[in-house]
């Protein structure tokens, strides 16, 4: 089997998974216990993030592997949220175990509403849309084992604010609100040309939760990242457009969860193998050296 071969298998089988007990709906959560009794675990996600509480920790700077400019990525609405399917890219470091591969990204919104419609928060503060890229940990060779694991998943989560039109998002905006389960082949994404704002500034968190919707499996290791990306309201206005398997407009974010005593780190800029950290391994030779002269002069 190709590693491609793999990794659509795996795709799919996610797809099923995180979506199983397609009638559920985000118009009475209460009822995804029912069905999935992971969604009133100790861990589950979103959560409100405080930034006094958060504690420092040198989690380092991510490999992006092949994050570049997508062809053929496949763009759909499973009812639930607007999905792009993203294959044949690699996310490692951050303090990660291993490399972990892309499966998908989709978003969360209120629709019509600017004030909240992010899952996470910071400091109670919400932002009109999120961003969720999912990595699979392909040491477990089915989905279902993975969604077993702490470390089966590796998700990072993006804030929108409004503000500038965002240009990486102009080759699928305009296919938002008539797509369907079916799909549509988007000829060109720029992955990284989208995030890279957030991703170079370093500045994240981390914490190990759940999947936002059923089955709410326990399986995640979540990178947050602090600084919003933009969005304009009119492209906002596109993805409120995207109807429901019920052909109402989707409102599709979980409201935050207890903690239940997890701890939430910060990641401290520069700390990882990147430039910053070579800048700052540099700093601190130069430092030492002007002391060594100064001492000998």
């Amino acid at each position: 089997m190709t590693s491609t071969t793999y990794i659509t298998l795996i795709c799919l089988a996610f797809v099923g998974a995180a979506t199983a007990g397609s009638d559920w709906s985000y118009k009475d959560m209460s009822k995804w216990k029912d069905s999935n009794m992971n969604c009133v675990k100790n861990s589950q996600s979103p959560i409100n993030i405080e930034i006094s509480k958060a504690e420092l920790k040198e989690l380092g700077d991510f490999n992006f592997s092949k994050y570049t400019k997508l062809s053929n990525a496949k763009l759909s609405n499973n009812g639930h949220t607007v999905q792009l399917e993203v294959k044949g890219l690699t996310l490692s470091g951050g303090n990660l175990t291993g490399t972990y591969d892309t499966l998908q990204l989709h978003f969360h919104w209120s629709a019509n509403v600017t004030t909240k419609g992010s899952e996470h928060t910071v400091d109670m503060k919400s932002y009109p849309l999120e961003m969720h890229i999912v990595h699979v940990n392909p040491k477990y060779h089915n989905v279902s084992v993975a969604l077993t694991k702490p470390d089966g998943l590796a998700v990072l989560g993006f804030f929108f604010k409004i503000g500038d039109e965002n240009p990486q998002l102009k080759t699928i905006i305009p296919y938002v609100g008539n797509v369907t389960s079916s799909g549509k082949n988007i000829k060109s994404f720029d992955l990284k040309g989208l995030i890279s704002e957030a991703t170079k500034s370093d500045k994240y968190f981390r914490y190990s939760g759940s999947l936002t919707t059923p089955p709410c499996s326990e399986a995640v290791i979540w990178t947050v990242y602090e600084m919003p990306l933009k969005i304009s309201q009119k492209q906002l206005n596109v993805l409120w457009s995207a109807e429901d398997g019920h052909g109402k407009r989707m409102t599709n974010y979980r409201p935050v969860q207890p903690l239940n005593g997890r701890k939430v780190f910060k990641n401290i800029p520069g700390s990882g193998s990147g430039s910053g950290s070579g800048m700052t391994k540099a700093f601190s030779v130069l430092v030492v050296f002007s002391v060594v002269l100064s001492y000998l002069s």
